[in-house]
């Protein structure tokens, strides 16, 4: 067998078992749906500390990105998926076991210590893996989305199960958590890095060199207006939808809506996050360059929807019935930003920077996150979390609509590699 019929089976090979790990092992399972209810009423974390540790967690995950990039030139990308994976499980298992605010913020560092290593390393595997070629970025698209939507509906299933087993046993939807991130840690072991096949010497690269491959990253991101724009428009949109999300159960705990009921509507709208991940291309090509722009604006004043309805004094009903509808909206928008993002990146990129784009973009995502989030647990120490939603819509709304008049067409465009300035 000639050794270019071999790299393309190893290619093949990556590329149909990374749908396969993306659905187990993208993100958590069996703990998003039940984590405020954890944290709140099993650990007795106020509202602010949790928002306020997931801001933590962001702001680890920046200092990181400079040695977990040394770590996976060190070490490779499927051994840092490997131990990537393992951390995952690491911080879950602490978060089980311990009580004291300081062990929770061990998880959070432990937590970032995992997908630093996880996110520098899954995507750029799918992309080493597809040939280069025009179609490249709507290959990764495809083959992207079809995980991600597996993923989405197998979250939908098990958030449902964990809000049902919550009221059982809240510790059993956070140990089947353990469980699916160690089966995602057997699955890692069947990559293949195609770079070793294909690159004759491997370089090993030093921490100085890594710092030096960062900044040319961002020395990349600075020159590039689209990649400028794109990333700091996805970290807004990113932070959004992190806080959002922990707004969106916390709203829910505080109208008294049971553990159960929680579970299924955070299972309708993670299973439409999936639905319409699938037809993220077909959303892009519609909208153009508004795409991102509709984006955010729908994030934003879905927000402001749900808080002016929550201060409402309409039938509890209503509410819930038109709060359902606006997660719904924002899930939709998550679907196809899940995917268009890393699409737009992987255009931008060759081989070469595909990594250092990736952490950039890491990097700037957690910091949007981080800031995002602090202002968020700040705004809930001073009022509800109706207000606190509202507030959060209307200021966004307002940055959202700043940023796009700023940056006009530069927003939602997939460049080729040749025109990216």
């Amino acid at each position: 067998m000639s050794e270019e019929i071999k790299v393309s089976k190893m290619r093949k090979r990556n590329m149909k078992l990374f749908p396969i790990y993306e659905t187990i092992g993208l993100d958590y399972i069996f703990f998003y749906g039940i984590k405020v209810l954890f944290l709140s009423q099993v650990k007795e974390i106020s509202d602010s500390n949790i928002i306020l540790l997931s801001s933590m967690y962001a702001l680890f995950a920046i200092f990181m990105q400079i040695p977990i990039c040394g770590i996976v030139n060190k070490i490779g990308k499927r051994k840092s998926l490997i131990y990537g994976n393992l951390l995952k499980a690491i911080s879950i298992i602490i978060i089980i076991v311990f009580k004291d605010f300081v062990w929770m913020i061990l998880s959070q560092f432990t937590m970032a210590a995992g997908f630093s290593l996880t996110g520098v390393s899954a995507n750029p595997i799918l992309t080493e893996s597809i040939p280069k070629s025009t179609k490249r970025g709507s290959i990764f698209s495809k083959i992207y989305g079809k995980g991600y939507s597996r993923y989405c509906y197998l979250c939908a299933l098990s958030t449902a199960i964990s809000g049902y087993l919550y009221t059982i046993n809240p510790y059993i939807p956070m140990w089947l958590c353990v469980c699916a991130t160690l089966f995602s840690i057997i699955i890692s072991y069947n990559f293949i890095e195609i770079e070793e096949f294909t690159t004759k010497e491997k370089k090993r690269i030093t921490i100085e060199e890594n710092v030096k491959n960062i900044m040319d990253g961002f020395k990349k991101v600075i020159k590039s207006e689209r990649l400028k724009s794109l990333l700091l428009t996805t970290g807004i949109m990113w932070g959004l939808f992190c806080l959002l999300s922990t707004y969106q159960t916390t709203l829910l705990k505080n109208m008294n809506v049971s553990a159960s009921y929680i579970g299924i509507i955070a299972a309708i709208v993670q299973l439409l996050t999936g639905i319409y991940s699938k037809r993220a291309n077909e959303y892009n090509r519609k909208n153009t360059n508004k795409s991102l722009t509709k984006m955010s604006l729908g994030i934003t004043i879905g927000a402001i929807i749900i808080g002016l309805t929550t201060i409402a004094k309409i039938p509890l009903i209503i509410q819930l019935i038109i709060i359902t509808f606006m997660f719904c909206e924002r899930h939709r928008y998550k679907g196809y930003f899940q995917v268009l993002r890393f699409s737009y990146m992987g255009n931008f990129a060759s081989d070469k920077m595909i990594t250092k784009i990736y952490a950039c973009n890491s990097m700037t995502a957690n910091i949007m996150r981080a800031i995002i989030e602090y202002i968020g647990s700040i705004i809930l120490l001073y009022m509800n979390i109706q207000y606190a939603t509202l507030t959060i819509g209307i200021s966004f709304t307002i940055i959202c609509l700043i940023m796009s008049l700023y940056m006009k067409s530069r927003l939602g465009i997939m460049p080729k590699h040749s025109n990216n300035k």
